[in-house]
């Protein structure tokens, strides 16, 4: 078990052991653990999740899937600073409507009012015309009422 191996190896540290560099994540590995941390996401437990989903993105900082799953899980913790840059590394890959809501979430849990509304507004204008974001639209649109009253 984990407990029972930490003084080994804390004690091999000690004698000058230095682990060997991980490198990228196999796919026969990332694919078992993202499977891990959706599970533990779906439970409500975040704390857990998001340790495995920030070393799936910061090991594949190009699949938008592990920085957006890892900001979930950050977000759902409000810890909205490190959420709020995992949504932009998964914006670089692919904007979607739910990825600048989310961003906007994270940024208004910050106190950036101005700067969350119009993520929402964009997340409101990308998902234009298209049905499956039409409740992301009227949460966008609830999102800015309330952030405007507050300002």
């Amino acid at each position: 078990s984990a407990a029972t191996s930490l003084p080994q190896l804390q004690r091999a540290l000690e004698a000058g052991f230095v682990p060997q560099d991980a490198g990228v994540l196999s796919t026969v590995h990332q694919d078992p653990r993202f499977q891990i941390v959706q599970q533990l996401c779906d439970e409500g437990r975040f704390l857990h999740a998001a340790p495995l989903a920030l070393q799936l993105a910061v090991h594949h900082p190009k699949d938008k899937r592990y920085a957006f799953t890892a900001g979930f899980a950050f977000q759902r913790l409000a810890i909205f600073n490190v959420a709020a840059m995992l949504y932009c590394l998964s914006l670089q890959q692919q904007r979607t409507p739910t990825t600048l809501y989310r961003l906007g979430e994270c940024l208004a849990g910050l106190g950036q009012a101005e700067t969350a509304i119009r993520f929402f507004d964009s997340s409101f204008d990308l998902a234009r015309g298209d049905e499956q974001y039409r409740q992301l639209q009227d949460h966008a649109t609830q999102a800015n009422e309330r952030l405007r009253s507050t300002m």
